[in-house]
């Protein structure tokens, strides 16, 4: 993956979303790879747009919805 640095914007979200509703994971295989996690509720398809949207240069996947 490209050299990625984040913005202003990204900064201030990850900081906000890991006090709400977000956490960082660690992937198993690869100690060296981690993912930040939205976990919004279902009804909030806006909000997951618009943070895909400000994430999508990091973001090897579109937003899929879970039913867990």
């Amino acid at each position: 993956m490209k050299n990625l640095q984040l913005s202003k914007i990204q900064k201030e979200i990850l900081i906000g979303t890991l006090l709400g509703d977000s956490s960082l994971q660690t992937y198993s295989k690869n100690r060296n790879t981690n993912r930040l996690r939205f976990l919004p509720k279902l009804n909030q398809k806006e909000y997951i747009d618009h943070l895909y949207e400000i994430w999508k240069n990091w973001v090897l996947t579109p937003p899929k919805i879970s039913n867990y």
